[in-house]
């Protein structure tokens, strides 16, 4: 290994170019595709327009839930599963999963690579930082997993509607 920051710069582009990806990708492919469906809907009104005729009342319906989804921030309908959308105890304990894997896995390459005798290298000072964030993330996902709601609908009383 080189002693200089090299190491240090491609450690950082090896770590941060992919979770940077995986986060856009996704956000960029459910942007694509829910403007795509939007053009599909002017597409399929524009064909009745020509045609100068009512378009039938199942797509009128479809397409007006379709429009009062698509914008996350609308108090009207409930927010579309996404990027936007009120996370759940599953979402939370879905990230707490992958915190715990991913902060062991840095913890992990940090004892493995740790020095017998001298400095830590540049690659365990990463691994530390990078386990260090985890655990901070995993610690907020437990909070958000024991205050948010179940999400199961319960009467007045408090019982489950499904229980019979």
């Amino acid at each position: 290994m080189k002693p200089d920051g090299e190491f240090i710069a491609w450690t950082a582009l090896a770590i941060f170019i992919p979770l940077t990806l995986s986060w856009m990708i996704p956000t960029i492919y459910r942007t694509w595709v829910e403007y795509r469906s939007r053009t599909k809907a002017l597409d399929l009104l524009r064909v009745y327009a020509e045609k100068g005729q009512e378009p039938p009342a199942s797509v009128t319906a479809t397409i007006g839930a379709m429009a009062l989804t698509a914008t996350p921030f609308n108090s009207a309908a409930p927010a579309p599963a996404g990027a936007f959308s009120k996370p759940t105890r599953a979402n939370h304990l879905a990230h707490v999963a992958g915190g715990v894997v991913c902060g062991l896995g840095a913890a992990g390459i940090a004892w493995w690579r740790w020095p017998d005798d001298g400095e830590p290298g540049a690659l365990v000072i990463w691994a530390v930082v990078i386990a260090i964030f985890f655990a901070g993330s995993v610690a907020a996902r437990l909070v958000g997993v024991f205050t948010t709601p179940s999400g199961r609908l319960r009467d007045a009383s408090g019982r489950l509607l499904d229980e019979r």
